[in-house]
């Protein structure tokens, strides 16, 4: 079984200095826990197979889209720590739709521009009043047959 985590932030508001991310305001970090970017391709059994193109029916292919346990907060302070941990319960959390966009889901708001910067222009800090986190978290088996690649 594996166990997906993905959190998302941006700035924050005025909390304790324990509270407050720092890596938010160091310009070196650029992510953490990430996975490096590379191009997305999913392999086939055979060439004939790969020629179909319909990735979906490849047997090494997993799609993750559907359900996901959804946390969001205002600020980055009041986010859940340790949700990664499969002994963090998720219960309560709400059950929301990936891939979507949680401002048109009721959660925060979404940022209309056609050329303004929403917010001030202080490198490397950000706002500290308002800045959402979305936890999502979901579990899945990853094959069998996928062992050693």
């Amino acid at each position: 079984m594996a166990l997906v985590c993905l959190g998302m932030s941006g700035s924050l508001r005025q909390a304790p200095v324990d509270d407050f991310p720092p890596e938010l305001e160091n310009s070196a970090v650029f992510s953490r826990n990430a996975e490096p970017p590379h191009a997305t391709f999913i392999p086939f059994d055979s060439s004939h197979d790969a020629l179909k193109k319909n990735f979906t029916e490849s047997p090494f292919y997993l799609c993750l889209d559907g359900l996901w346990k959804f946390k969001w907060v205002a600020h980055p302070a009041d986010r859940p720590r340790d949700f990664y941990k499969e002994s963090y319960d998720v219960g309560s959390w709400t059950d929301f739709p990936v891939p979507s966009n949680w401002e048109f889901k009721g959660y925060g708001q979404p940022i209309y521009l056609d050329e303004a910067n929403a917010f001030r222009g202080d490198p490397p800090h950000v706002p500290h009043d308002n800045n959402p986190v979305g936890s999502y978290r979901r579990s899945f088996t990853v094959p069998e047959n996928w062992k050693g690649r």
